[in-house]
């Protein structure tokens, strides 16, 4: 019998397996079926989070599917179903014939309940040898979404011995019944194979809303594998097997389903680990002095080798660099205690020639020799905190796309930092007022945080409940830090709202502009209001923003707008803005003196602002250095993240253009221009070379 599956992703079949086992044989039609979907994954022990979308094969965070499984290749000639407040979505044949299927989703819950409301769906179905049949499945007008499934087992799922039995635990179906549904798959990431997957119901070994085990048994799963695992909570709100005829079953259904990963020990790892990222990047221009550079590898390291003898530096004195692994053993800091010299290019390479190689992984397998390089800039960026900021808080979102504020239906916990010293902490630890934990990670360098994203203040609530948090820091330079900060007893603000949003859709960056927006309800001057404004350019980053907590010239909850000072923004460009509400529950400034570390509720309204005027293309200046160098200053826009690429031929075919530098304009910086440069030294006498300069990374994403 074929399954459904939806978007590519198997995972939904289990939906349809609520039917299969009540479908009676003869008909066209084996079930049927409508479903709301909410996708989580989970990626740590405390909790799942809602997924985000990476691709087709995984979808989108939020999901409508109406699917008929048929009998027969192409045994229903022709499908579709009536949404509640009209509108008609055919159902493609795919399966090779033996499904029928509409699938559509959305980031955002508003959006999938804007275009898919609870109410009342028809299904049309015209087959070969049983008529036409319209049947109509109903999802109340309350939404009945079962809590999101966590792997209780988290950490043991990671290590399993594929020679012996293995039982996997969850938490409760809340309110789960035996007439509810849960279901458990397994499949291998190397191969694609479906290696376990439990049974429908009605069948022996089935499981409802009552379990929260599953025992895998031994030799399922093969050593040294890793798999991709999901477990589905379905909760069935309308059951129809007598419209169709011929005992043929639908259903409508709230479904929520969790991704995880597991994994065996044992087996032969031949693959060697690979560089995922590092900062500062290749070829990034204005590093200060303070500087940690960090390297992020695929996997887990073999810590107990140095790796001072492996790292190869120019322009420092190697014997002065430390090296610090994080806890998870993938990333390694390296420390240079006086400063990284200013004004100077300085090379890495990993596993150099003649070097031990003892950059490996746990299984021995080395890394391949690589290497890049950056430049310092003019700051020191010393004798300051490693840390400046630290928050422990409950958010909402919304989103303004004309004259009121729109609530997304999304709720964030969040642990979020800002770091004075780029790399400057190297390990963190949130521990939960329940006892779990979850572990920050590093974002690009300059902040460490933690965020899990829900569609409902419960669904936030119950994996981050009211209490105390403990939140411990490594630094760099500072030592450890452990901040205690209670989350609770706040509630969350007004949605902030844009009262003059027409005008930030025709901005003349010429002048100075007036932010203004709805009053903050109850404000004083002990909240926090703060506004940014984004380059629509991830790599440029924030063109303007106000003042963070505890700084000069901070908004507060009695401000209503905001200047944003002429030449600020570019000519011809698209920026993101947000306007942030926050009630700050606790401010602490002891634990970490020079640092801050506040607790509290937030509300969120994104848009986008668009300015009037001509984009302002980069140009190039080229000057002869000692040495047979040259130093090349690109001559853009402000804030604008540019690279610089090089040919020595433009003669004859495809012209190959390599990357050199890549850096944010932000230098002498005269109205909207400003610039930023770089010296080329691998010039051999009387050669000659070819610039050119473009918008976004060295890796693409820029004209």
């Amino acid at each position: 019998m074929k399954h459904h599956w939806f978007g590519r992703n198997q995972f939904l079949s289990t939906v349809v397996l609520l039917a299969a086992a009540l479908s009676a044989g003869g008909a066209d039609v084996e079930f049927f079926g409508v479903v709301k979907l909410q996708r989580f994954e989970q990626v740590h022990p405390a909790a799942p989070m809602l997924a985000v979308d990476s691709g087709e094969d995984e979808g989108p965070a939020f999901a409508f599917n109406t699917f008929v499984d048929l009998a027969s290749s192409n045994a229903v000639t022709n499908a579709t179903v009536t949404l509640p407040g009209g509108g008609m979505r055919p159902l493609a044949l795919e399966d090779e014939g033996f499904v029928r299927d509409f699938s559509d989703g959305a980031e955002f819950k508003s959006d999938l309940d804007t275009n898919y409301p609870n109410g009342t769906y028809t299904v049309f179905l015209q087959t070969r040898h049983d008529g036409d049949k319209t049947i109509s499945l109903t999802l109340p007008a309350t939404d009945a979404y079962p809590n999101p499934p966590r792997i209780s087992n988290f950490g043991a799922a990671r290590t399993i011995n594929a020679g012996a039995n293995f039982t996997l635990t969850w938490d409760a179906f809340a309110g789960g019944l035996a007439t509810d549904f849960l279901f458990v798959e397994l499949e291998d990431i190397a191969t694609g194979m479906l290696v376990f997957e439990t049974a429908g119901p009605g069948e022996p070994g089935s499981l409802n809303g009552t379990s929260t085990s599953v025992l895998i048994p031994a030799g399922t799963l093969l050593p040294g594998r890793w798999y991709r695992g999901n477990l589905l909570f379905a909760r069935i709100v309308d059951f129809d097997d007598t419209s169709y005829g011929s005992g043929v079953t639908g259903v409508a259904a709230f479904v929520c389903e969790t991704r995880f990963v597991a994994r065996t020990t044992g087996g032969t790892d031949l693959l060697p680990p690979f560089l995922e990222a590092y900062t500062p990047f290749n070829m990034q221009t204005d590093v200060p002095g303070s500087a940690v550079v960090a390297f992020r590898f695929n996997e887990r390291m073999n810590t107990t080798l140095s790796p001072a003898s492996s790292v190869g530096w120019s322009n420092l004195d190697a014997g002065q660099v430390g090296y610090t692994w994080s806890a998870d053993g993938r990333t390694l800091f390296c420390v240079y205690p006086p400063g990284l010299p200013l004004h100077t290019v300085v090379n890495w390479q990993l596993n150099p020639a003649g070097s031990p190689l003892n950059l490996r992984d746990q299984a021995g397998n080395v890394l391949a020799t690589q290497g890049g390089s950056f430049q310092t800039g003019s700051a020191t960026g010393l004798g300051v905190t490693d840390l400046r900021f630290m928050g422990l808080v409950k958010g909402r979102l919304f989103r303004q796309t004309a004259s009121t504020a729109e609530d997304l239906q999304r709720y964030q916990f969040a642990l979020t930092s800002d770091l004075n010293t780029l790399n400057g902490v190297t390990n963190g630890l949130l521990t939960l007022p329940n006892g779990r934990t979850a572990t920050p990670e590093l974002s690009q360098g300059d902040a460490l945080d933690f965020e899990a994203e829900y569609s409902s203040p419960s669904q936030v609530d119950l994996f981050f409940p009211e209490g105390d948090y403990v939140v411990r820091l490594d630094t760099v330079r500072d030592g450890t830090r452990t901040f205690h900060l209670n989350l609770g007893g706040v509630a969350y603000p007004n949605a902030p709202q844009i009262v003059n949003f027409a005008s930030t859709q025709s901005v003349n960056p010429t002048n100075a502009f007036v932010l203004s927006w709805n009053a903050f309800a109850g404000g004083t001057v002990n909240d926090f209001i703060m506004v940014e404004i984004y380059t629509e350019d991830e790599f440029s980053g924030g063109v303007f923003e106000t003042p963070d907590v505890g700084q000069p010239g901070a908004l507060n909850g009695t401000n209503t707008s905001v200047i944003i000072p002429g030449f600020t923004l570019a000519p011809g460009r698209r920026y993101r803005g947000e306007v942030l509400f926050a009630k700050l529950g606790q401010l602490d400034t002891t634990t970490y003196p020079g640092a801050m570390a506040v607790s509290g509720r937030f509300s969120v309204t994104t848009f986008e602002l668009q300015t009037i005027g001509t984009p302002i293309q980069p140009s190039l200046q080229i000057a002869a250095q000692p040495n047979n160098s040259v130093r090349v200053t690109v001559t853009g826009e402000r804030n604008r993240f540019y690279t610089v690429e090089s040919t020595d031929d433009l003669a004859g075919g495809a012209v190959f253009w390599l990357p050199r530098a890549s850096g944010v304009a932000n230098a002498g910086a005269t109205g909207f221009a400003a610039s930023f440069q770089f010296d080329d030294g691998l010039w051999s006498p009387g050669g000659r070379r070819f610039y050119r300069a473009r918008e976004g990374s060295a890796s693409g994403g820029g004209p």
